[in-house]
């Protein structure tokens, strides 16, 4: 193979890529950012330029493909975190100078690394010997910079080599893969565009799930070949100049995924009203296993202390959620305010006595059914009287 410039280049690019990768440079947080800036910087105006054949012609529908793929992703990822309950606050700072940071820290980055994909994977298509296998090799080096090897050092029998390989090697190969395929077919904007609506909202939203490794992985091995084949059969139709089928519209998903955030905030109590799945029947007849009920936020104290015998409460007891009627308001010598609470269902008052920092609302609707799924998933598990679903 004749080593030119644009072999020469690519190779420095990788070179440049890995080092800022496994290299722990130290500095403020705006240090290695600016470094990628430089990067790009150096792409745009010294690295001789690399056309990829298509990107003029089909590069806008790769760009819808990749938005539309990362919306289906998302909304897929977070339903299921919605609906498995298993949304949990997110681990990055989400003040106002957290997202810019956040921002910052990652969109340089992307950038040049599906800039870099790029050049290399044109450098490949310059000539057509052997294009799957350097395609192949590319697609491995980018996804050796993703895979978390820190936690090799836990793999200690096969059942924790199965896991590893399963939750952080493949699913990483695959999103890089689909990522290459974005590049082959539209340049480095469509999967600079994929990643970066990902990761974004992974950085600034303030719920995210936290899902088993297993549905993690199902979903990481799953969406990019499904979608890869999905983006395939668009290209084969789009360069054949045959009428494309029927395609879902970009700004639905975008409706569904605004709706599916939305619910979720709902969920995990945001706004005044929350719901919760009932899963005993400490509340029969009023409420039954399997019913939903909409919960009232209590905000201020004023609102404690204008709880009465008759109401239905929710509260925290421990790690688990209670919803419960008041049976009796107790005031102590310095006006503090208890409750005696008993699910109607009960044959005794519950033992312990609620605070007012425990109570989290007041039960406003009951909604009959809607949580019998979650009532099937946690069935499994021993639940104590009254507890719902948090």
């Amino acid at each position: 193979m004749k080593w030119d410039k644009y072999n020469k280049c690519a190779v420095m690019l990788l070179f440049i890529l890995f080092f800022l990768h496994f290299s722990p440079i130290k500095g403020r947080w705006f240090v290695l950012p600016s470094i990628w800036v430089s990067v790009i910087a150096l792409l745009w105006l010294v690295i001789p330029r690399m056309h990829i054949s298509g990107t003029v012609r089909f590069g806008h529908s790769v760009q819808g493909y990749a938005f539309f793929g990362a919306i289906l992703f998302l909304s897929v990822w977070f339903l299921l975190g919605v609906f498995l309950g298993n949304l949990s606050a997110t681990p990055y700072d989400i003040s106002i100078l957290g997202i810019v940071h956040n921002v910052i820290a990652v969109v340089p980055a992307i950038l040049a690394r599906e800039w870099i994909r790029a050049y290399a994977i044109g450098v490949v298509l310059k000539r057509r010997n052997l294009v799957f296998f350097k395609g192949l090799v590319i697609t491995l080096l980018f996804a050796v910079i993703e895979i978390n090897f820190g936690r090799i050092a836990a793999v200690n029998d096969a059942s924790a080599a199965f896991i590893y390989i399963v939750r952080d090697v493949i699913p990483v190969i695959l999103k890089n893969m689909f990522l290459t395929m974005l590049v082959y077919y539209g340049g480095a904007k469509p999967a600079a565009l994929y990643s970066l609506v990902l990761i974004l909202f992974q950085r600034t939203f303030p719920f995210l799930p936290s899902h088993l490794w297993l549905v993690d992985s199902a979903i990481g091995i799953a969406f990019p070949i499904l979608f890869s084949n999905f983006l395939f059969e668009k290209m084969q139709s789009l360069k054949g100049e045959k009428a494309a089928a029927k395609q879902g519209s970009t700004l639905g998903y975008s409706i569904a995924l605004f709706a599916a955030v939305l619910f979720s905030w709902f969920t995990v109590g945001v706004f005044p009203v929350y719901p919760s799945v009932v899963l005993t029947g400490s509340m029969e007849p009023k409420v039954f296993p399997g019913d939903a009920i909409l919960i009232q936020k209590i905000k201020e104290e004023k609102e404690i202390y204008a709880l009465q015998e008759g109401d239905v409460i929710n509260f925290q007891r421990g790690e688990i959620t209670i919803t419960h009627r008041i049976i009796e308001v107790q005031k102590d010598e310095a006006g503090n305010v208890s409750f005696r609470t008993k699910g109607d269902n009960n044959n005794s008052a519950d033992v312990e006595i609620v605070k007012p920092d425990d109570i989290k609302g007041t039960m406003m609707k009951v909604i009959p059914k809607v949580g019998k799924p979650i009532l099937v998933l946690k069935s499994a598990k021993v639940v104590p009287e009254g507890v719902v679903e948090e």
